[in-house]
């Protein structure tokens, strides 16, 4: 049962990137806390902006990644 909704830990997430870190450096990792047992406490991931292109997150782990280099 998905009675719960997830929260993010922290509520709040900032990060800086250099511009010269390559294609594929994780820049963030997303943590959420879910009470629901079994499948209703698995979280998937999403991002809402994609700043054009430049970062993807992996839905399962949270782990945002540069998509192409920085300018």
């Amino acid at each position: 049962m998905n009675d719960c909704p997830p929260q993010f830990i922290p509520n709040v997430y900032k990060a800086k990137a250099l511009e010269d870190l390559p294609v594929g450096t994780v820049v963030a990792w997303l943590e959420t806390l879910d009470p629901d047992l079994g499948l209703g406490g698995q979280v998937r991931y999403s991002l809402a902006n994609n700043y054009n292109g430049w970062f993807e997150v992996d839905r399962a782990s949270g782990a945002i990644r540069l998509t192409k280099e920085l300018d």
